[in-house]
């Protein structure tokens, strides 16, 4: 709306004019349509985790201690982990100190669902990886004597943890 208002007059009243004009418009706004409804700060969804690698090629590394002669890929625990044996054998020939050479997704510290897996103790020793954790058992005072679990632990590149 526009407004004018002017005055002049001879007998000191001021003539006024007051002119009005009113002024239409449309506006159309066009909004591009979105791919998804979900807000901008929405959680990606979660996906699945990696595949555990196979355990076999570090039980390998593992001198003198024997595997199955099958044993090519290991097995799939209940959880979705990985994990193979091997046994050092004594001077009779029996199978005594066992290593089991498990792996999972990630770090075992995660995803290991039994806490005491993750500690040594007298009889088992534990080795830590990035993704694997190797256990050691056997008595150490008597058939597992001549094995060493730091050399393991080097062995297979992972960290040999002290029982607490």
């Amino acid at each position: 709306m526009l407004a004018l208002t002017t005055g002049c007059g001879a007998s000191g009243e001021a003539p006024s004019a007051t002119v009005t004009k009113t002024v239409t418009a449309s506006a159309t706004a066009s909004i591009p349509p979105t791919e998804s409804l979900e807000s901008p700060t929405a959680e990606p969804e979660e996906s699945e985790p990696a595949e555990p690698r196979n355990p076999v090629p570090i039980l390998k590394r593992v001198r003198g201690c024997v595997a199955e002669a099958a044993t090519e890929v290991g097995e799939t625990d209940l959880n979705g982990n990985r994990y193979a044996s091997c046994s050092f054998f004594d001077n009779s020939g029996t199978a005594g100190t066992n290593v089991t050479v498990r792996t999972y997704p990630g770090d075992p510290k995660v995803w290991d669902t039994m806490p005491e897996n993750l500690r040594s103790d007298d009889s088992h020793k534990v080795i830590i990886g990035e993704d694997f954790l190797a256990s050691i058992t056997g008595d150490w005072n008597s058939y597992s004597k001549h094995i060493n679990p730091s050399t393991i632990a080097k062995q297979v590149g992972g960290k040999l943890i002290p029982p607490k």
